[in-house]
C-alpha cells in the first residue's frame, strides 16, 4: 500500500511564456523539461526530483492548468525538512523572476 502524496508547497504565476522564458524558468528552478507550450492540454511542464527513494519521494513540478501555472511540491513517506522547503521557495521565486513573470500566490 502506498502512502498518500502529500503538498508541501504551492506557488502560481501569471504572465505571458515564450518559449525562451519557459526554458529559463525551468533551467533556474532545476527541472527536467516536460511538454511544450504549443501543446494544446494541460499538462506537467517540468520535474525536479529531491528525493528519489522507491515509496517516500519529494517532488518539485511545474504544470498548466487551463492557461494558470503552477508549481507544485508534493511528498509521500517523512516530509522534507523546513529548510528543504524553504530552499525550493527561494530557486521558485527566483525562477518566476528570471522568467519575467508574476508570482501571485503561495501556500
Amino acid at each position: 500500500m502506498s502512502l498518500p502524496v502529500v503538498r508541501a508547497y504551492t506557488a502560481r504565476f501569471s504572465g505571458a511564456l515564450t518559449a525562451v522564458s519557459l526554458d529559463r524558468l525551468r533551467e533556474v528552478a532545476g527541472l527536467q523539461a516536460r511538454g511544450r507550450l504549443d501543446d494544446d492540454r494541460s499538462e506537467e511542464f517540468g520535474v525536479r526530483r529531491l528525493r528519489d527513494t522507491p515509496g517516500t519521494p519529494v517532488v518539485l513540478r511545474l504544470y498548466r492548468e487551463d492557461e494558470r501555472w503552477s508549481f507544485v511540491l508534493t511528498y509521500q513517506g517523512d516530509p522534507p525538512a523546513a529548510g528543504e522547503v524553504a530552499a525550493v521557495r527561494d530557486r521558485v521565486r527566483a525562477a518566476v523572476a528570471a522568467a519575467g513573470v508574476v508570482l501571485d500566490h503561495e501556500i
